[in-house]
């Protein structure tokens, strides 16, 4: 047998397989003999689209927008009452039908939120990191995360660090790392309430977000 002949045989099924797995992405049309998976937004949609379809057993991540509501899980029902799957889960589905997975989101509105850290004249960045509910803030490159409700960013600093005080008015916080004075200003777009505290020796800054927050943080030396 020409092994090499062999080899492109296979070679052509998988390619042809993967492009109509990818052909299948589309509206959803139920009455025209569709074999797979159909996603449903259920009130979220994608490219203007409220469903999409695909061939493979694999779950797919949620590609739906919902306001600013977070998706939670796939389920076979709208209400959720049905069977849960998550991205990367196998699924199965008829031989010539298909299966609807419903998207599912949270039940209160969530917002993305962005932390940028800018130091100048801080000997190591690494003294100082930012923490949402228990969840580090990036210092060094920008991070995502999803907050709601009335929300406290708390300042974690290292023993080098000392003397925080908060100036009463704002956003600023003065402290001291290794002799040098330095001042800490956290500015938000996105939020409202936006105030600084302290807490015993915590330096703390609460916010309540109204869309998605952008969270700058600058610090710089004091002359």
């Amino acid at each position: 047998m020409n092994t090499k002949a062999v080899a492109g045989i296979v070679i052509i099924v998988v390619v042809v397989a993967a492009v109509a797995a990818y052909i299948a992405l589309g509206d959803d049309d139920e009455n025209d003999g569709f074999v797979g998976v159909v996603y449903d937004g259920n009130g979220g949609t994608y490219e203007g689209k409220d469903t999409y379809r695909l061939t493979s057993t694999n779950v797919l991540d949620n590609m739906f927008r919902n306001g600013n509501y977070q998706f939670v899980e796939w389920n076979t029902k709208a209400d959720g009452s049905g069977t849960s799957y998550h991205p990367d889960d196998t699924i199965s589905f008829p031989a010539h039908g298909y299966v609807k997975l419903y998207a599912q989101w949270s039940t209160e509105e969530v917002y993305s939120v962005f932390s940028y850290f800018e130091s100048i004249g801080l000997p190591q960045t690494s003294d100082i990191s930012l923490y949402l509910d228990g969840t580090r803030l990036s210092i060094v490159n920008a991070a995502s995360m999803t907050v709601s409700g009335s929300e406290v960013i708390t300042i974690r600093y290292a023993d080098s660090c000392t003397d925080w005080t908060w100036n009463g008015e704002d956003s600023m916080f003065e402290f001291v790392c290794d002799g040098q004075a330095y001042f800490l200003m956290i500015t938000i777009t996105g939020a409202d309430d936006q105030m600084g505290f302290m807490s015993d020796d915590t330096p703390c800054f609460g916010f309540v977000p109204t869309s998605d927050v952008a969270i700058n943080v600058m610090v710089h030396q004091i002359q």
